[in-house]
């Protein structure tokens, strides 16, 4: 398996260091994406014309980064820390990260956002999930994360919305046109 994890890593990862273009668009991916994901999340929860609609949104967010980023992840670095891929390769990094790679923080989040997203607006539930692979694949490309890091956390995200969502839905009161409208 780590064989295969390497594998893919080179096949992208030898892109970088070739040209400061490609080189600059991968590092606005990997690092800066998410920013302008998050704002155009707040954007579309606060176009929402339902204030417990937004609330609901908003709480749902908080709650499964909490339970995916800051409980799950926190919990699975403590048992199984894995060092990032230029530290293992030996390869210099496009960027300057810290911490453990295994799984990735930024896929756990943006994952989840996009799943939150599907109960929010399904037409833009695509864009979200296309948003959050590029940043993976990016995350890669810049040589600090291993793709099994994204693909695991794309599936913590993933479940850790879906999770949420079971939890806190019943705890809105909300009347029968307003649930509706959670998705």
């Amino acid at each position: 398996m780590q064989n295969l994890n390497t594998e893919v890593f080179n096949l992208i990862f030898w892109l970088a260091h070739r040209n400061i273009w490609l080189d600059r668009l991968g590092i606005f991916l990997a690092e800066y994406l998410p920013y302008f994901i998050f704002i155009s999340t707040l954007f579309l929860i606060f176009s929402q014309p339902v204030w417990k609609k937004r609330i609901f949104f908003l709480v749902y967010i908080f709650l499964a980064w909490i339970l995916g980023r800051g409980i799950i992840v926190g919990f699975i670095n403590f048992l199984f820390p894995q060092e990032r891929p230029f530290q293992i390769l030996g390869v210099e990094s496009l960027i300057r990260v810290s911490g453990f790679s295994f799984p990735s923080s930024h896929a756990v989040i943006l994952f989840s956002l996009a799943m939150v997203i599907f109960y929010l607006n399904k037409k833009y539930f695509v864009w979200y999930l296309g948003l959050a692979l590029v940043n993976g694949l990016a995350r890669i490309f810049v040589g600090v994360h291993w793709p099994i890091d994204i693909v695991f956390g794309a599936i913590l995200g993933i479940l850790s919305a879906l999770a949420v969502r079971e939890i806190i839905k019943p705890y809105f009161d909300l009347k029968v046109g307003d649930q509706k409208n959670l998705g």
